[in-house]
């Protein structure tokens, strides 16, 4: 049997959660299936060639441009399924069996702005609708995220598979180092309006009422409307000296902050599964989180949940964080616990027994 993974997206300056999870996803499926030959697609050749495990893989590459999935299809027809780790498929060229693997609909929730923006999400509403009714098999990252799929496409959720992602340990190397010299909760998923950021910064406000002492200190970077609002607020409420915007560290980095953290907030209003909170929990940092269907589903009881549009529930768990390490220790207790329930190894072959190949 050979099955085409399309390995997208992948070539990213910065990584997001997405481009992480079709990556350790594609190398699971290639190690579940070691009898299975498999195609990694990637949509042109990147500055760093993938690798995975065995010998049964090879690499194609397309040349980009509009309609590069349809060259893909082309090169690969001989193919017997082709995976897609986002709700696409090839626009003129149908594969014999298709998957596809659907993660959230933020657009839906966040609309972009103005009239390119709506031409934009209605494009893509119309396209994702086609897509998850015309694919062969239709994978969700949750049962909370099926639900939203069978709503917006009106495929049945009997029809819909949940495969959760696995969990990235950040920690298993000693190569990361705690930051010295500060005590801060590291506020996670990037600065946006769904990722919630203003949010979190009122929520800190509220905590630094109280005379908390721990910074705020912040993955990513401010930039565009959303971003100078965060910056604008952050004046206003007079935090500039103890809020800390970080950019976009290294996993190496990234691993010592999780260390270092007296807590992991992870705001964020629209969530497929969300990796991050258990990439803290691995390093050591208990995990605060909004209060939705896909976080409440996935981690439960392994943080804190608030009110995602309730400041003072956020700034409440913060003092408890700051000031109670028994309960930091139960929750880390709980949240490994938790963890342990999603691995990378597991979603490959729960993948390889939908595309019959386990």
């Amino acid at each position: 049997m050979k099955v085409t993974l399309v390995l997208d997206p992948y070539d990213e300056k910065y990584r997001s959660g997405l481009g992480r999870a079709a990556f350790k996803l594609t190398q699971a499926i290639v190690a579940a299936a070691p009898g299975t030959h498999f195609i990694i697609a990637l949509k042109r050749i990147p500055d760093e060639l993938p690798s995975f495990p065995g010998n049964n893989w090879e690499i194609c590459f397309a040349s980009g441009g509009l309609f590069w999935l349809d060259e893909i299809a082309r090169r690969t027809r001989d193919s017997d399924v082709h995976v897609f780790f986002t709700p696409v498929l090839p626009f003129w060229t149908r594969p014999k069996r298709s998957v596809v693997v659907v993660h959230d609909f933020a657009y839906r929730f966040f609309p972009n702005k103005g009239l390119g923006g709506f031409i934009r999400d209605t494009a893509l509403a119309f396209l994702q609708r086609r897509v998850l009714r015309a694919a062969t098999i239709v994978v969700a990252v949750s049962d909370a995220t099926r639900t939203e799929a069978t709503l917006f496409s009106g495929r049945s959720a009997e029809d819909i598979e949940v495969i959760y992602n696995g969990v990235n340990d950040l920690c298993i190397s000693d190569t990361s180092q705690i930051i010295a010299g500060n005590s801060y909760f590291l506020l996670g998923g990037g600065i946006k309006e769904r990722k919630n950021t203003l949010f979190a910064i009122e929520g800190y406000a509220v905590f630094a009422r109280t005379g908390g002492s721990e910074e705020l200190w912040v993955l990513g970077e401010p930039t565009g409307p959303y971003g100078a609002q965060v910056r604008a607020r952050v004046k206003e409420l007079k935090l500039e000296s103890r809020v800390r915007f970080l950019g976009y560290p290294t996993d190496t980095q990234l691993a010592g902050l999780y260390r270092g953290a007296r807590a992991f907030i992870f705001p964020s209003i629209v969530e497929g599964f969300g990796m991050m909170p258990f990439e803290a929990i691995s390093c050591g940092a208990p995990v605060v989180y909004a209060d939705t269907p896909v976080l409440r589903e996935v981690i439960g009881q392994g943080g804190i949940p608030v009110d995602p549009y309730d400041s003072e529930t956020l700034g409440t768990a913060l003092v408890a964080l700051a000031n109670d390490d028994t309960l930091r220790a139960d929750l880390l207790v709980r949240g490994r616990a938790c963890a342990a329930r999603y691995s990378w190894k597991k979603a490959g072959q729960e993948f390889a027994r939908v595309l019959g190949v386990r």
